[in-house]
């Protein structure tokens, strides 16, 4: 059985730091939830609520660019930030 955190949500396997080290590494500067689910194997759905938590937190910054399509980003302060910290 899957264990939960202290906020009853289901524990997974990727945590939010390499969520994050994927956008420095990645070829283009903005995700969706499709490639970042694909990345870490989780439903476009998760990846979605995973990254709308990420930004209402600060470190990643969204944006609709179409009826239905959003596209995720990490600023690239925060990038430096990360690197600097060794957390790349």
């Amino acid at each position: 059985m899957r264990e939960r955190d202290d906020r009853g949500q289901y524990q997974t396997a990727v945590n939010d730091s390499e969520i994050l080290s994927f956008f420095g590494r990645a070829v283009r500067p903005y995700q969706t939830a499709q490639s970042v689910g694909d990345e870490f194997g989780l439903e476009r759905s998760t990846a979605y609520r995973r990254l709308q938590r990420l930004a209402d937190e600060g470190p990643l910054r969204k944006d609709e660019v179409g009826a239905r399509a959003v596209v995720w980003w990490l600023p690239t302060d925060e990038l430096a930030d990360r690197s600097l910290d060794g957390n790349e």
